[in-house]
């Protein structure tokens, strides 16, 4: 049997695990977004919420192959969305790094395990820079092997430079076409896939004085609707959106919910 350390698992790692279950229950995911979108505190937030307990949750946590850097990406991420703080980044390397969490259903109460399976949830904690190499380099797109295993592509959008460089934050949906467009050359199938796009740090966004964040909120509607038809013209997908805040400020609407059912909806695809 194979010990783990507890830290990130490698892409070879992840395909072992898969292997070695025949992809049951198995939930490969890639969460793409530029630096500092919010890809980790997204990832560590879902993690705090399983362990301190959701009430009337389908899912409780079931234990991890990287518990040791989900304690620590959460130690270092504890922070509002506002706050002066920051947390130690994602480190810029050649590794496809993921996060392990096992999850079961809650509402089955038989005697025999086999009857209440575990999943295991994988998700891609890759820098920043990863995906900004990915808009000039065709190379990096190909040896990217997540991209083929992830059962769900996620894609994010900073919230915070929606406010302050608009057109920075629209950079993901360039990125979006290149990867959709690789998928379709490569194995039509993989356009099967789940798609996901989400506003992180949300709750900034709302706290701007009412005009100011109606003229965002106008302007975000309207280019997400209009990807959204691109997306399904071109590729035949739909793209669903969502508006979150890992950790949302005092001022803030509380979204934790949105959170957990998004990721319920991760494992719960029909």
């Amino acid at each position: 049997m194979k010990h783990y350390s507890g830290s990130y698992l490698t892409i070879d790692e992840v395909e072992q695990i898969v292997r070695e279950k025949k992809e049951k229950n198995c939930i490969v995911t890639l969460l793409a977004g530029f630096h500092d979108s919010g890809k980790t505190t997204l990832i560590t937030s879902i993690y705090e919420y399983f362990q301190r307990g959701i009430k009337n949750y389908p899912y409780i946590f079931a234990g991890s192959k990287t518990l040791h850097e989900l304690e620590k990406q959460c130690y270092l991420t504890r922070i509002i969305s506002n706050s002066n703080n920051k947390p130690e980044r994602t480190l810029n390397n050649a590794n496809e790094n993921f996060l392990h969490l096992c999850v079961k259903r809650s509402d089955i109460k038989n005697k025999y395990i086999s009857e209440n399976p575990i999943y295991d949830f994988f998700i891609s904690d890759f820098a920043g820079e990863w995906f900004t190499e990915m808009n000039d380099n065709d190379v990096k797109i190909e040896n990217t092997r997540a991209l083929m295993m992830s059962r769900q592509i996620i894609f994010l959008i900073d919230g915070k430079k929606l406010i302050n460089f608009p057109q920075d934050a629209y950079e993901i949906f360039p990125l979006m076409k290149l990867l959709l467009e690789y998928v379709k050359k490569t194995n039509h199938e993989q356009l099967k896939k789940k798609y996901y796009l989400i506003i992180s740090k949300w709750d900034l966004i709302q706290n701007m004085p009412d005009s100011e964040r109606q003229i965002i909120i106008k302007n975000l509607e309207k280019t997400i609707d209009e990807m959204k038809i691109d997306m399904k013209e071109s590729y035949n997908i739909k793209l669903e959106d969502y508006t979150i805040a890992a950790r949302p400020s005092k001022k803030a609407l509380l979204i934790d919910k949105t959170i957990v059912n998004l990721f319920a909806s991760w494992i719960d695809r029909k």
